[in-house]
Order: C-alpha cells, then sequence, then structure tokens
C-alpha cells in the first residue's frame, strides 16, 4: 500500500508541474476519515489554491478530471471543498501481492491495517482469528 501511495504522490506532482508550473516538494496522501470519501485522499488543492489563488473545488476538480490510469486506481473524484479522493480496485491491488488468509469462521480477509472486525459475526470489538485447529473469534490482543 505505501508503493502505491508513493506512485500517487509522484504523479500528482508530475502532473500539478505540468498542469499549473509548480509542484510542491511533497504530496501528501493519507487515509480519509470516512469510507465514502475514498480509500486514499490528498489535500494537495488546499496547497495550491493558496499558490495559485484560485478556489480549492475547481484545483481538485481539473485534477480529478485530468488524473491519468494508475494500476491499483479505479477512480479519481474530488471531494468535500477540495480534497481529491481516490478509490482503488481491489482486485488489482489485492492480486499484486500474496493473498491474506481468511477466517474459517465467516470466510472474509483478515484487516491488516484496522483492528476492528473483519466479519460481521465478530459485534464490531472482535477480530477472526485462525488458530491451530479451531477458529474462533476473540479480542484483539496486542
Amino acid at each position: 500500500m505505501e508503493a502505491l501511495k508513493d506512485e500517487i504522490g509522484r504523479t500528482l506532482r508530475r502532473l500539478l508541474s505540468e498542469r499549473y508550473a509548480e509542484s510542491p516538494e511533497r504530496v501528501a496522501v493519507e487515509y480519509p476519515p470516512q469510507p465514502g470519501m475514498g480509500d486514499l485522499a490528498s489535500p494537495i488543492a488546499f496547497e495550491m489554491a493558496k499558490r495559485l489563488r484560485r478556489a480549492p473545488r475547481v484545483i481538485a476538480q481539473e485534477l480529478a478530471e485530468s488524473f491519468p490510469a494508475l494500476p491499483g486506481v479505479a477512480r479519481v473524484a474530488a471531494g468535500g471543498a477540495g480534497y481529491l479522493n481516490l478509490f482503488l480496485d481491489r482486485d488489482a491491488t489485492t492480486s499484486t501481492r500474496t493473498r491474506r488468509p481468511t477466517s474459517a469462521t465467516c470466510g472474509t480477509p483478515f484487516s491488516a491495517t484496522r483492528w476492528r472486525a473483519a466479519c460481521a459475526s465478530s459485534a464490531g470489538r472482535w477480530r477472526c482469528r485462525t488458530t491451530s485447529t479451531t477458529p474462533a473469534c476473540r479480542w484483539p490482543t496486542w
């Protein structure tokens, strides 16, 4: 995932330098607070709005429209007041790395980045695990 975030950052820097003839040294690509906002997001339009003296929403829309196709990125959209929301292609991102083990209790993959439950049977606090012989949902241990 970090490699994809770095690739998105490089692509955004290149796009900004081509389109606006300037780009920041570092482009932030982060996880949005709500899943409906995409899988990754960048607030780069806010920083560019100060430099270009334009509305961040307009800059985000222009960047979303001209964002090139990247492997692993399904679509790019402008959201909120000027965030650039990126929605990942789940099939492409999981096929490039090894498949995560699935829980024997519910068949869904383990959550690698968040400790929240990986299956519906876990009621939001438990994490599905497969022990040596017995699959079980249990409280996460740190």
